[in-house]
């Protein structure tokens, strides 16, 4: 049975109902997915914080199911989501999961058409919390809001960080990229009061930026200029050649944390698994984008 209710701030939450049965109800309406399909990413001993661009999903009505199989079989924890054109199929790949829930944002484009932002997580693990769109104002800089959401991870000692989804203008032209540059002046002006103010300073900024860092050197300024205050992530990544974006082989797809982030979890590594040489005919029923996935010690 999956739920789905509003959620305060700007999301709509889907989770699967545990009074029922839950994970392991035999009368679930779709059958356990796959976890075999591609090799693990994922491990008892780490907590994996991913994002993922699914492009326009779903691509086709297979979609929902290639998906669940798809973080089933890689075994992440949680995973920022962007594209999501169609929610009841995003329901669906929750419901299809085992142990996670799902969030998506509520926004919509002026014809009621949308691309949402969400998150997908592992309940045992992960509870969420303050959902909320950021940047609703600026939509020239921010053509889709970005999705906060405070998380708690439950290991050996729980550790509390916020989440902020992001999904930045698409294209390679003067004024988008000026777009996206503009949006990181924003953001990282938000991040700086919440870190300085009275907000969790433990901060992970996971999305699609559509942005190198080579080439965007401008746009990600404001964070490769403070690196006393942040850490990109991907930029080993990006140096050593790793791609999310497989027709154009680069890497647009990022994460940014702050120092304090680092703080508590200590050491970690980014992965990008190269799904589309692992299985058969990615790019044409999943996506374009390939998941960019942190990995950090519990």
């Amino acid at each position: 049975m999956v739920l789905a209710t509003a959620c305060r701030g700007g999301g709509t939450r889907t989770s699967a109902d545990a009074a029922s049965g839950g994970a392991d109800d035999a009368d679930s309406t779709y059958p356990a997915p796959r976890t075999d399909l591609v090799p693990a990413a994922g491990a008892d001993s780490t907590f994996e914080l991913a994002t993922w661009n699914i492009e326009n999903f779903p691509k086709e009505a297979t979609t929902p199911k290639v998906v669940a199989d798809l973080i089933a079989s890689l075994d992440i924890d949680m995973v920022a989501v962007q594209e999501i054109q169609d929610q009841a199929a995003f329901e669906e790949v929750v419901a299809r999961l085992r142990g996670y829930d799902g969030l998506v944002s509520s926004h919509t484009y002026g014809d009621g058409s949308y691309q949402k932002v969400g998150y997908i997580y592992r309940s045992s693990l992960v509870s969420v919390s303050g959902a909320f769109l950021l940047f609703g104002d600026s939509g020239y800089e921010f053509p889709r809001p970005a999705l906060k959401l405070d998380v708690v991870v439950h290991g050996d000692e729980a550790i509390s960080f916020t989440a902020l989804a992001l999904h930045l203008k698409a294209g390679g032209g003067f004024s988008d990229r000026e777009r996206r540059e503009e949006a990181i002046v924003i953001l990282e002006n938000f991040l700086r009061t919440t870190v300085d103010g009275a907000g969790n300073d433990r901060i992970a900024v996971i999305g699609d930026f559509n942005d190198t860092l080579g080439t965007g050197s401008a746009v990600f300024s404001p964070f490769t200029g403070a690196s006393d205050r942040y850490t990109m992530r991907t930029a080993s990544n990006e140096a050593a050649g790793d791609v999310s974006f497989v027709p154009s082989s680069v890497l647009l797809d990022h994460i940014v944390t702050t120092s304090e982030f680092d703080d508590a979890f200590a050491s970690g590594n980014t992965i990008i698994p190269r799904l589309d040489m692992q299985m058969s005919g990615y790019e044409g029923q999943v996506s374009d984008h390939l998941p960019v996935i942190m990995r950090l010690p519990l």
